[in-house]
Formats: structure tokens, C-alpha cells, sequence
């Protein structure tokens, strides 16, 4: 077998380095005489000295340049649009063409045709509450041959307001379902409706949450900063079904900026926890938790953002790229043992408030040793992790 310094190209020949003049001994491949010199060249080194004419030359590297303001397009979801709380007051008359049927049972049946069958939610859809009040005395009417009720009166549902010239409506807080509102489908409701009028109308939509819908009754409420006008404090109620994209492009129409140039990050007490690139993710899917911060940061005049992708040292973020999650988290130290919290994601105070008392406080009680042996390994992780 040849060795490669005097392999020609050949299988069967070699050359001996150096034999053949036009043969670099280092390399000895021969791909022929190529003789040229820089007069030969067009005028590309000449030109590319000058700054000018690069520049006309080069595309734009840096993408489209910002939007003005008139080149702005309306999104579409408003802030107004994503909202849901503070609702408009809406009261319905009853539409004179449509009849009810004689009897309750008749009407109890006409609503059930166009109610979903199982009673399942749709993630997507949109629901109407009934106060269970009035939802009672309907049923008394159907089922027991009672009065036949007045209109639609959810004025129970409705947070009391010191504003009688106001015309929205506020969900009341923890209001539960069956026991203070029934939900409708857009079927029934409407021809409810028809037949006895009323309000306030109450309108909200089913979204994912954890392999099944739950109504999303009261959305998310925020408190937005910008980086272009840091003392500008935007508070924000969006619907937990909204995206990233939605809700971004929202606020840049609010604020009358690029949203092509601009980046929503998760400023959770005041700190960089997580760049909501994933823009397809809903609020609930990042966990957005109740009244945190959120920043727009604005790019500069050359489309370069002034802070690093990466969260503040200090404190991070278990927001994954594939999971969407987004949990808080910090590497800080604290002063001493106890001395830190576990924040609330979601509806989980309740749970942290007990963890919290079992990892720090003497229990003083054989019965509740025995009732909280269960919780001891968790126990044990937890108090770990506040004292380290």
C-alpha cells in the first residue's frame, strides 16, 4: 500500500516527494498550474475597505427596523378583550317571539335537549352563570309545579360596589359552583334568555387545566412595568387561557410599541425569573401566579436587547422549554433557619402554611406525632431545603 506522500491519485503508481516540481512536498496532490495574481481580481478588496459601500452592499443583519406607531396593526385580543373581571353590565329583555313551553316540565326538558348531555366542560367554550338562587326557584317551578320565576337574577354573583353609576361588574370572590352558581352551555343559555331576560349577563370560558377544563372565572391579575418608562405600573386582568403572543401583543398595542421588538419576561418580585419566549404557552401553563410582576423589555434603536437571556444570579427559574413550567426558585441563602417561605403557586398556600408550622414549631402532642407521621419524609425534605 502506497504511503501518502508519494500517493499521486494513482492506485497502482507513486512518486517520490519533491521528484515533480510542481508537487508541494507537503501536500503532493497535483491539481494543476492555477496562476493568477491580485491585478487579475475585480475591484472587491478595494471596495470592501470602503464603510459605505459595504453597508450597501450587506442585508440588514439586525431585522426589520422598529414599527412607527402608524404602522402598527390592531391584535387580535385587546386588553379589554382579554379581560374578565370588571365586566360590562349587560341586562336582557325578554324576546316577545319566543314562547315558552305551557308547562315546567316541558320547559325543564326544551333546556336539558340543549344542554350538553354528560355535563362535561369544553376547554374553549364559552359558559353563562346562574345564580344558584334563581336556578332554585326555576327548578321548584319545573319539578314541583311551583311560581314560575321572574327574570334572571344574578345580582347575588356580583361584588358590592360603592359606584351606583358604574357599568361593570365584578365577579364576587370565592363563589363555588352548585352552591352559589350553576353554569349553562351557549344553547341553553340563550334560550333562557329568550324566555325570561334578566342579568347581569355573566359570561366566561373554559380552559385546560391539568388534563380537564375548569371555568376561568376570575383570570389572572398582573402588574406590568416597561423598561423604555420604568415608572409606568400597569395593573392588568387576563384570561388564564390567554398565550404569551396574545397577551404581549396586547400590552404593545396598549403602550403603542414593536412587539417585534420587544421581550415579556416573568419579573417576579422584582427580579428577571424567566424570558416567556415560548409564546405559544398559556398564562396558566407558566404559572402566572395572582398581582406578580411582569416586564416588557424594549429593544434599542439597532434591535439588541440591553439585558442577557439568561435570569438574575441569585434567584433562577424552572421555567423548562418543553414543559412551559415555571416555578420560582432561589439559590440564596438565608440568614437563618426559617427564615424563608415557599412561594404559592396557584392555590397552594394553604399547604405551604402547614409546612411551614410542622418543619419549624416542637410538636407537643403523641396524637399529632401519629396523625403527621405520614408527612415526616416530606417534612424532612422541606425543613432541609429552609435551612439550606
Amino acid at each position: 500500500m502506497p504511503t501518502r506522500e508519494g500517493y499521486n491519485g494513482d492506485d497502482d503508481s507513486t512518486v517520490a516527494a519533491g521528484s515533480d516540481p510542481n508537487v508541494d512536498p507537503n501536500f503532493p496532490f497535483d491539481n494543476g498550474n492555477f496562476e493568477t495574481s491580485f491585478d487579475d481580481l475585480p475591484e472587491l478588496t478595494e471596495t470592501a475597505e470602503d464603510p459605505d459601500a459595504v453597508d450597501e452592499e450587506l442585508p440588514n443583519t439586525i431585522g426589520p427596523k422598529k414599527k412607527s406607531v402608524d404602522e402598527l396593526t390592531e391584535p387580535t385580543y385587546t386588553l379589554e378583550t382579554l379581560a374578565v373581571s370588571n365586566s360590562k353590565s349587560v341586562m336582557l329583555d325578554p324576546d316577545e317571539d319566543a314562547t315558552p313551553p305551557a308547562t315546567g316540565p316541558e320547559e325543564e326538558t326544551a333546556i336539558d335537549d340543549l344542554s350538553d348531555s354528560n355535563g362535561s366542560l369544553k376547554a374553549g367554550q364559552n359558559y353563562f352563570l346562574v345564580s344558584s338562587r334563581w336556578w332554585r326557584q326555576w327548578k321548584q317551578y319545573t319539578t314541583r309545579g311551583g311560581q314560575r320565576p321572574g327574570p334572571i337574577d344574578n345580582s347575588s354573583l356580583l361584588q358590592d360596589s360603592l359606584d351606583d353609576t358604574s357599568d361593570t361588574v365584578t365577579l364576587r370572590r370565592g363563589v363555588m359552583e352548585r352552591t352559589d352558581y350553576y353554569t349553562l352551555g351557549p344553547e341553553a343559555w340563550d334560550q333562557m334568555a329568550k324566555w325570561y331576560g334578566g342579568g347581569p349577563v355573566i359570561k366566561r370560558q373554559a380552559f385546560a387545566n391539568r388534563g380537564q377544563a375548569s371555568i376561568d372565572l376570575y383570570g389572572i391579575n398582573m402588574k406590568v412595568k416597561r423598561t423604555g418608562d420604568s415608572n409606568i405600573v400597569l395593573e392588568v386582568n387576563s384570561a388564564k387561557w390567554a398565550t404569551i403572543e396574545e397577551l404581549k401583543s396586547a400590552l404593545c398595542w396598549h403602550f403603542k410599541i414593536d412587539p417585534d421588538h420587544t421581550r415579556f419576561w416573568d419579573y417576579y418580585s422584582g427580579r428577571r425569573y424567566a424570558l416567556l419566549d415560548i409564546e405559544t404557552k398559556t398564562l396558566q401553563q407558566v404559572n402566572v401566579t395572582e398581582n406578580q410582576e411582569m416586564m416588557l423589555e424594549e429593544a434599542r434603536d439597532d434591535g439588541k436587547f440591553d439585558w442577557p437571556d439568561t435570569p438574575d444570579q441569585g434567584g433562577g427559574s424552572s421555567y423548562v422549554a418543553d414543559s412551559g413550567v415555571n416555578m420560582v426558585t432561589s439559590s440564596q441563602t438565608p440568614a437563618a433557619p426559617g427564615l424563608v417561605g415557599l412561594a404559592n403557586l396557584g392555590n397552594t398556600c394553604f399547604m405551604n402554611s402547614i409546612l411551614q408550622v410542622s418543619t419549624t414549631q416542637q410538636t407537643r402532642s403523641n396524637t399529632a406525632r401519629r396523625r403527621l407521621s405520614h408527612l415526616k419524609p416530606l417534612c424532612y425534605l422541606v425543613r432541609r431545603t429552609l435551612r439550606h
